[in-house]
């Protein structure tokens, strides 16, 4: 059953979103344990970039790492693909390689990482201030390509992009005990 497993693998996403969603919430309580956001300077040009490229090598990169090393390795999966019995292989059934994971998940994760550019770059105050043009047209980029990539799961063999540009597909894992 390749591919064709959109909601399972929806479901998965949700699980790891979950765990993404822990590792943010510690990261955050040590910044803020530490006094960490108070001496960025948020409301300067220099203190948003060195926040985002902070934000970006302590979530960003890891998670997009850890999918790669996770998808890569024999487990071929995330902990919600693990939970949903899915795994990531290469179009031809077998285990896929750290780098087309790294470039799966790179591409995965590129509309998450330039939303995050779209706030952190607004001016003012994200969220209250109003952003300039080019903030709004990058958001709603991302949500497009988001959204494409959902759509596609339902579509044909239920590959997105960034499994076309990988050459992997995602497939249920088989009930039966393999031999050792």
């Amino acid at each position: 059953m390749t591919g064709r497993a959109p909601i399972r693998r929806l479901l998965a996403f949700v699980v790891d979103y979950l765990v993404m969603a822990i590792w943010l919430a510690l990261l955050t309580a040590a910044a803020f344990a530490t006094g960490a956001p108070d001496r960025l300077g948020l409301d300067t040009p220099g203190g948003r970039i060195i926040a985002h490229l902070t934000m970006f090598a302590t979530v960003t990169a890891p998670i997009i790492l850890g999918f790669a090393v996770m998808e890569a390795s024999p487990l071929r999966g995330t902990p919600g693909k693990r939970v949903l019995k899915l795994k990531v292989v290469r179009a031809d059934g077998e285990r896929a390689g750290f780098l087309r994971t790294l470039i799966r998940n790179g591409l995965k994760f590129l509309p998450w990482e330039a939303a995050h550019i779209a706030i952190w770059y607004a001016p003012g105050q994200p969220f209250v201030d109003r952003p300039a043009a080019w903030n709004v047209a990058v958001w709603i980029g991302a949500l497009i390509v988001a959204l494409i990539y959902a759509i596609t799961l339902f579509l044909g063999a239920g590959r997105t992009p960034y499994d076309h540009a990988a050459g992997v597909t995602v497939q249920r894992v088989s009930d039966q005990i393999a031999p050792h």
